[in-house]
């Protein structure tokens, strides 16, 4: 890095700053991204204009034609630049990629308004968009120059599919059967629980031998590794959430942050298993991913301890069972993609605080419950003398074992 600092240097010197800025842009060729953020900047004032909201139907098609045609002329596009420039790649080519993985996505965003004036639409509108995604990510891994593995493309569409089930949901006839929250709630779930086929993926792909990115500058041969892949799932993984924090918008329900909490374990496994491959679990951040999604699940049940909801349908849809349900499944996925069983121990981590509610409420309505409680805390040390005295000396032995330096 030092001495990529330094030819930066020796070329400012040798040929002058505006000079440097000038060569920069041609290597980097920020015009993909500018053109982007040309478009966007486009839509939302046409989206100021004609206020979606109000059901202006004109305008929203107007709005989805402009975002379709751009993303197969971006297709277009890099289909050219990469039929000729198969051997070489280059920074350039990171602009076209990011622009193109950013509007797979967002042209479903762009779906939410026509389905709420009309639901029916969606779907027909929604299976055939997703359908469009595979189609063009198809057509970008068969480009010279971009490696996009079948594993990739469909942890991709998954993703992209799970976020845009929110606004089929959005109905007014499954509204007014289920209730607002419960819609809500049922949007949210394939959301989170698609964020487990990335963790999948990454146990997937850490069972292949590593890849051999063969010679030449790293610069140029980063979209032909496994990255490429990688940054596409990330993209599609921010949009997923973006989608379903959109829905609610266009939809009119009430953003739930407890709602929103229900990716932090998904999200955190997967860094996890990241680092378990690296052999940095036991890093500072190891721990405390490895800590967060008991501490989330706890801090959501001290906002909100949905007693009322245990044992009924509803429960699928509150917000506070869904996250303790993704901190769970993010354990048992960790212990199951490592093959290390004591990931388990994290779900005993998730009751703390439903188990302090419960003696609460059982102190307040069960009689003489210090008495009770003492009595079946002796009960319990008997048991557990009673197996310390069993295995004891081979405590004693385990315990005397010289430590390994």
């Amino acid at each position: 890095m030092i001495r990529s600092w330094q030819v930066h240097c020796d070329y400012i010197e040798r040929h002058g700053l505006a000079r440097w800025v000038l060569r920069e842009c041609i290597r980097t060729n920020p015009l993909y991204v500018i053109s982007a953020a040309l478009l966007c900047y486009g839509v939302l004032l046409l989206n100021q204009e004609i206020d979606p909201q109000i059901g202006k139907a004109g305008g929203i098609i107007l709005t989805l034609a402009l975002l379709n045609f751009y993303e197969f002329e971006v297709l277009i596009v890099a289909t050219i630049v990469l039929k000729h420039r198969q051997p070489e790649g280059g920074r350039d080519l990171h602009g076209l990629t990011m622009v193109a993985a950013l509007f797979l996505g967002g042209s479903l965003l762009a779906l939410d308004e026509l389905i709420a004036i009309w639901p029916w639409l969606g779907w027909v509108l929604v299976p055939a968009a997703l359908l469009l995604v595979a189609g063009k990510l198809a057509w970008y891994a068969r480009l010279p120059g971009l490696n996009l593995p079948l594993r990739f493309r469909n942890v991709v569409v998954i993703l992209l599919a799970a976020g845009a089930i929110s606004p089929l949901l959005g109905h007014p006839e499954i509204v007014s059967r289920l209730g607002m929250r419960t819609v809500q709630g049922l949007a949210w779930l394939p959301g989170w629980a698609s964020l487990l086929s990335v963790l999948w993926l990454i146990r997937c792909e850490s069972m292949l031998p590593a890849a051999q990115t063969g010679p030449g500058d790293a610069e140029t041969v980063v979209l032909q590794t496994r990255w490429c892949g990688a940054w596409a799932v990330i993209a599609a993984t921010a949009l997923g959430i973006a989608h379903l924090i959109a829905g609610d918008w266009v939809f009119d329900r009430v953003f739930d942050a407890t709602l929103a909490l229900t990716c932090v374990a998904p999200l955190a496994a997967c860094a996890l298993l990241l680092l378990w491959h690296r052999g940095r679990l036991l890093s500072s951040w190891g721990l405390l991913l490895l800590a967060l999604p008991a501490l989330v699940a706890n801090w959501a049940w001290g906002m909100r301890p949905d007693w009322q909801l245990l044992g009924k349908l509803d429960v699928l849809a509150c917000a506070t069972c869904q996250v303790f349900v993704s901190a769970g499944l993010a354990y048992v996925a960790l212990a199951w993609a490592t093959r290390q069983w004591e990931f388990l121990l994290g779900i005993p981590a998730l009751f703390p605080a439903p188990c302090a509610t419960w003696l609460a409420r059982a102190r307040q309505s069960v009689p003489h419950f210090k008495a009770l409680a003492s009595s079946a805390l002796s009960f319990v040390c008997l048991v557990l003398g009673m197996v310390l005295s069993l295995y004891r000396n081979r405590l004693l032995r385990w315990l005397d074992l010289p430590s390994e330096k």
